[in-house]
């Protein structure tokens, strides 16, 4: 259920994203580069998140980093993600530490 929570906070970050830019501009938008990622959660009370990926712009590859902590959580998840990147200039503009807040509540899984 980690998993499933982590996909729909990754895919909501994305959509917002995406909408916000869409709103800005009158002319379409087409994808100027690509990021791709991979990381890993374990967690036991004290959830611990890593990983790794690869920023695609303008024919080269930057690599990123991702760790994490957060509270309240447990077991083990691992999500894989890939998307295309929009309305970029300079390839500095990703630089930085990003935050996320996510939260959520499993009772049982379901189908």
């Amino acid at each position: 259920m980690m998993r499933k929570a982590m996909v729909l906070a990754v895919a909501t970050a994305c959509l917002v994203a995406v909408a916000g830019v869409s709103a800005q501009q009158d002319q379409p938008v087409y994808p100027v580069g690509s990021i791709s990622f991979e990381t890993t959660s374990i967690a036991a009370g004290l959830k611990v998140s890593w990983g790794n990926g690869t920023f695609s712009f303008q024919g080269k590859q930057y690599p990123i980093s991702i760790q994490g902590l957060g509270l309240a959580s447990v077991g083990i998840s691992k999500v894989n993600a890939v998307g295309d990147v929009y309305n970029l200039k300079n390839a500095t503009d990703v630089a930085g530490t990003y935050v996320a807040l996510t939260g959520g509540i499993a009772i049982a899984e379901g189908p």
